[in-house]
C-alpha cells in the first residue's frame, strides 16, 4: 500500500537497485575501502573525515562509473577508514551499550510502572535501529543524531536506574553482583 503512494521516480530507483550508477559507485567505494584502504591503515585509519581527500590524492580523476570521489556511504566502513580498527570497536561498543541500556531502562520502567520512560526508551531504540539501517547506505557517522541519541539513552538510563534503586534499595547490592544483607533482605 505504501509503495503505491511513492512518486514514480522513487519506484524506479527501487526497481534499479544494484544496477544503477549510484549503486555501482557505492560498490566501487566499498571494494576499494575493504581491499586497499583498510588493510593499509588498519590501526589508525585515515583520520577524521579524510576519505574524500585520500581519494582525491590517489584518484585525482575520480573513480567508479561516475568518475567521482565521494564519501564511502557505509557507516561501518566509514568508522574503519576514518578511525581504524580501534575506532570501529569503540563505535560498536557504543552501539551495543545503547541497546543494553534501552533494554535495562524498559526493565526498570516496567517495575516502576513508568510508561513514559518505557516508551521513550523503545522509541530511542527504534531510532537507533533506523539510524544503523540507513547507515549501511549513507555516510552518517559524524552527523550529530547518533551522538545525541547515545547521550539521551545514557541520561534516561541514569535517571531510571536512580529512581529504581530509590524505590527498591534492597536491589542495589544485587545489581552490583553482591548478596543483600539480612537487613535489606527482610
Amino acid at each position: 500500500v505504501l509503495f503505491s503512494l511513492l512518486p514514480e521516480t522513487q519506484l524506479e530507483r527501487f526497481s534499479e537497485i544494484g544496477q544503477d550508477r549510484n549503486s555501482m559507485q557505492r560498490l566501487v567505494y566499498w571494494e576499494y575501502a575493504i581491499n586497499h584502504v583498510i588493510p593499509n591503515n588498519l590501526l589508525t585509519g585515515l583520520g577524521y573525515h579524510n576519505w574524500v581527500s585520500y581519494l582525491n590524492f590517489t584518484h585525482p580523476g575520480g573513480m567508479g562509473p561516475m568518475q567521482m570521489n565521494q564519501e564511502v556511504h557505509n557507516i561501518i566502513l566509514q568508522a574503519t577508514t576514518d578511525l581504524g580498527i580501534f575506532g570501529l570497536l569503540v563505535f560498536l561498543l557504543l552501539v551495543t551499550y545503547s541497546f543494553v541500556f534501552t533494554s535495562r531502562i524498559r526493565k526498570y520502567a516496567k517495575e516502576l510502572d513508568d510508561r513514559f520512560s518505557y516508551y521513550v526508551s523503545l522509541g530511542l531504540e527504534c531510532g537507533l535501529v533506523g539510524y544503523l539501517v540507513a547507515g549501511m547506505f549513507v555516510t552518517v557517522l559524524w552527523y550529530p543524531y547518533f551522538w545525541i541519541q547515545v547521550t539521551m539513552i545514557s541520561a534516561l538510563y541514569n535517571i531510571t536506574r536512580k529512581r529504581y534503586l530509590e524505590r527498591f534499595p534492597e536491589r542495589r547490592r544485587r545489581l552490583r553482583g553482591q548478596q543483600p544483607t539480612q537487613a535489606e533482605a527482610a
